[in-house]
Parts: structure tokens; sequence; C-alpha cells
């Protein structure tokens, strides 16, 4: 399957002279790569990407789809600006654009950057830089401008911010600079094509051929061993994969962090689950380390029996034991969601629904402002614990700290307040 993230680089009309078959995604953002359902044989065109108004694509998503065998084409934007910085572990880059950023020769994200029209059309408002040094190169081959009048032009041009460089602020600043005669040429050309000197259109188009060309799935290479190594694979890109990671339940996805966060707040049996997953984690441990009993490895690290479940070892393992939870792991998901039933996902699916709501009425509020006292208060009594005990319960549940036990809470709170109420009426 070919799958092209594409905005205003090229048109509807640009991609219907290419016979395959392609599924088209708008410009590509953080955690796109994380979701799409993709096999050893697929190809990934990127061309556009969101990154003033989002967080941009990351490199590290990158590399993981790379490491799964999957060739990623990157031109145009930040897809040759991308693969610039990642061809050496396996993005090809194709066209000019990619080749001036590999080579040093421009170094600026504005140079490739656009703003998009607010109705949904991608269309593009404004001249990226890299069109036009090809406008001005063109203007000097036609006699138009000198090279050193065409050097002034182009500083002038790079000092207007990069959504305001549109035509006609190109134009009105040659003239502002003395250079009439350019602004008149380049107001023809662009009248006659508006395709006129667009760089990243032709780059765009040449990666969408290379595209065509088969691809068999992953070949063994030390570059794409690099990219599949699991050390790139820190803390951070852990807690993007988990963020992003779904499971389609009764034909709607819901985020697996969601689903352990519920079960962690709201399973009043969640201890032993939490105690289970410690005693795999602890045999089968994820950096491929030499596994042990739970109970023999912190008696290894402090002489201390597990033996009985009310002596001290057993209260010091929720605070010695705090491992990341990669809730991608369908492994672990058969330990961590043993207790979920569907009357769960029914209350899961309508506290967020709550949630939801309440954030398209007050956009500017957030519920992980909850306060921290507030939300001790619920989860004392919710848990059934004393308040002064929370900070060991959240790590009894899983949570590193009660902080992180909050965090999640605020999910859901606002559901739980809303059954609470119904509850005591």
């Amino acid at each position: 399957m070919l799958h092209i993230f594409v905005g205003p680089t090229l048109t509807s009309e640009d991609l219907e002279q290419f016979s395959v078959i392609a599924v088209l995604h708008p410009p590509i953002r953080h955690g796109d790569l994380l979701t799409l359902p993709l096999e050893e044989s697929d190809t990934i065109v990127i061309l556009d990407g969101l990154y003033h108004q989002t967080t941009a694509l990351r490199h590290k998503e990158i590399l993981y789809v790379l490491g799964k065998g999957v060739r990623v084409i990157g031109a145009g934007s930040i897809g040759a600006l991308r693969a610039s910085e990642l061809d050496g572990l396996g993005m090809i880059g194709v066209g000019d654009v990619y080749r001036a950023y590999r080579d040093g020769l421009i170094e600026g994200d504005d140079e490739v950057a656009v703003a998009h029209a607010p109705s949904g059309s991608w269309s593009a408002l404004n001249l990226p830089l890299v069109n036009v040094r090809k406008m001005i190169l063109s203007a000097c081959s036609e006699g138009i401008v000198t090279t050193e009048q065409g050097t002034r032009l182009l500083e002038e041009f790079r000092s207007i911010f990069y959504p305001q460089r549109s035509a006609q602020a190109v134009t009105h600043r040659a003239r502002q600079a003395g250079q009439s005669q350019f602004a008149a040429w380049l107001e023809t050309k662009l009248t006659y094509d508006r395709n006129f000197c667009n760089q990243k259109r032709v780059d765009a188009l040449e990666a969408v051929a290379l595209a065509q060309t088969p691809h068999r799935g992953k070949v063994e290479s030390p570059i794409l061993r690099a990219a599949a190594d699991r050390n790139w694979r820190t803390v951070h890109f852990r807690e993007w994969h988990a963020h992003f990671h779904t499971s389609d339940i009764n034909g709607k996805a819901y985020r697996s962090q969601d689903r352990l966060w519920f079960q962690q707040i709201f399973d009043p049996n969640f201890h032993a689950v939490w105690r289970d997953f410690l005693e795999f984690y602890s045999q089968y441990p994820a950096d491929d380390s030499p596994g042990l009993p739970l109970a023999a490895r912190l008696d290894a690290l402090y002489g201390t029996d597990m033996a009985d479940g009310e002596n001290a070892g057993a209260k010091m393992v929720w605070t010695i034991f705090r491992p990341r939870i990669e809730v991608c792991s369908e492994l672990y998901h058969k330990i961590l969601f043993r207790h979920e039933v569907g009357d769960d996902i029914r209350t899961l699916d309508r506290y967020l629904c709550i949630n939801q709501e309440f954030q398209r009425k007050h956009p500017r509020w957030s519920t992980e402002w909850i306060r921290r006292d507030v939300a001790a208060r619920l989860l004392a009594e919710l848990w059934n614990i004393e308040g002064t005990d929370i900070e060991g319960e959240s790590r009894r549940r899983g949570f590193h700290t009660f902080n992180m036990a909050v965090k999640a809470f605020s999910r859901f709170a606002l559901g739980y307040l809303d059954d609470v109420q119904k509850g005591s009426q």
C-alpha cells in the first residue's frame, strides 16, 4: 500500500496523472506514523507536514516505520527536511530541495514553510523561500536582474515573516527595493503559470513517481538494522507511542493509555493485577536482561524476604519497582486488562464523552487543572483509604507518583462526579 502525506504542494489534479492506488493523508503531524497500520511492503511518501500550530513529525517516528521495513520517501517540504537528516538511516530523499538541505546550501525551516488556508483545502497562502530562490535564479538567467541584485532581493524577501511572504508581498517589497522590472516580470509569470518555479511541486511529483516502483519489503542491511535497533527507543518515544496507541473495541478506537488509567483508578482489585505484572516484568525484563522471580530480585537487592504478604518486602516492592508500562504490548494487555469488562468500556466511553463536551463548551479550561487537594480527597474516598496513604496507594496501583494518578484521574473526574451526584439523588 502507498501512503502519501500531502497538502499544498500537490493538488488532486497533480496526483491524477499517476495510475497507482494510494491512500492520501493530510499534512503529517506528530503521531500519524505511530497510528498507521503498516506492512513491510508498504511505502510512505512524506511531502507536507504541520509544525507551527501543532507538534511536528519527529525523527524517531520515521525510524520506527523504517525498522518495520517500510520504505519512506521524503521530498518537497518537511519530507525533504527529514530525509536530509535521516538518509543515513534508510529514508530516501528526492529532489533539489532535499539535496540543498543535505548539502548545507539551505538550513531554515522557513525555506519550505507555507501557511495553509483555514478552509481545510490546504491551499498555500505564501511563497516558500525555496521557490523564491528559483524565481530569482530564473530572473537572473533572463537578464531581468543581475546576480548582485538577485542576492539583495533574496535578503529582502527572507526578511518577510514566512506566513506573510505572499506573491503580492514579494512584488511589493521588490518595488520598494527599486526592482519594479522584477516585480512586473514575476506578476506576469505567475499570471500565466501558477506553478512557475514551484520547485517543491517538481520534487514532490518525482517522489510520487519513485513510489510507484516495486518495494518488496525489508532488506537486511546495516542501515536498516540500525533503524530497527531498540536502543533509540527512549523513554520519550515510548511515551509518544503509548499516547497514540489505540485498541479497537466494538468498532470504536480507544486509547490504550485511557483504558489502563481507568483500570488503575477504578478497579478495586488492581493491586493484584499490578503485583502479577511486576512478577512477569521481573521474570521477562523489557531490556532482555536476565530474568528473576520478583522475590529473588528483591532479596538480591536488599536481602528482604517477600514470602509473607504482610512483611516489609511486600510493602517495599511498590516503591522499589516502578517500571514504565508499554501499553502498546499485547502481551502486557493480557495481564493489565484481565479484569476489564464490558461495563468498564461503556463507563470509560461515557466519561470521555463528558470530558470532550466540557472541552467543547469551555475551550479555555482543561480538566488537567484539577486541584491536587481535590483529587486527593476524591481518590481517597474512591479507594476507601486514609488521605495520608494516598501516595502509597497510587504506587500500589502502578503509578510512579500521586501526581501521575492525578493526571490519569483528570481524564475521568467529571464523569465520576456526575455518577456520584446521580447516586446521591
